[in-house]
């Protein structure tokens, strides 16, 4: 029988495995880096360099958008209105609530009464802020002019697909 040379040997496939591997960790390290951490780490906590998006969770850059598009007197209208509000909001979503829920979440064997309160608390709080940050829009536009009306609408949610309420075409 003979040695046919040319089908690997166990050493030669562990090697091509060690170096396949090898070359995914350098590539994941290389495109870590390039992605824009600024580190070859993956496990570097520092945000990238290219993200602009306002502080803060989504409700809180949604309203700093929306007071970005609209004119100087509506910027003067927006804050006199939503100023407050926009506090309460970020209040409300600093970690307190949020660990309150994980921490009964992580428990090893949570009641379902503990699961139950823990989401009903949550529950309320956002439907409270809900409530009243509508208040508070609804009162602010009824400062603004038209033009900022107009911002008020494209940036906020749609109200239909279209994106204007149902039975009204959308505004050019």
């Amino acid at each position: 029988m003979l040695n046919d040379r040319r089908k690997p040997t166990t050493t030669a496939k562990f090697l091509m495995a060690s170096m396949a591997l090898n070359l995914f960790i350098v590539g994941a390290l290389a495109g870590n880096y390039f992605a824009g951490n600024g580190s070859v780490l993956p496990f570097e906590r520092e945000a990238p360099a290219f993200d602009d998006r306002p502080p803060g969770p989504p409700p809180m850059r949604m309203m700093t958008r929306l007071r970005d598009s609209l004119s100087p007197q509506g910027k003067i209208v927006f804050d006199e209105e939503m100023g407050p509000v926009m506090d309460v909001i970020a209040k409300n979503r600093e970690p307190g609530l949020f660990k309150h829920m994980a921490k009964v979440l992580l428990k090893e064997h949570p009641a379902d009464s503990e699961i139950n309160d823990a989401f009903q608390t949550f529950a309320q709080t956002v439907s409270s802020e809900i409530t009243t940050v509508l208040d508070h829009m609804a009162r602010m536009a009824i400062r603004l002019s038209p033009d900022d009306r107009y911002q008020l609408a494209i940036n906020t949610p749609p109200l239909s697909p279209q994106g204007a309420p149902a039975g009204q075409p959308p505004r050019p």
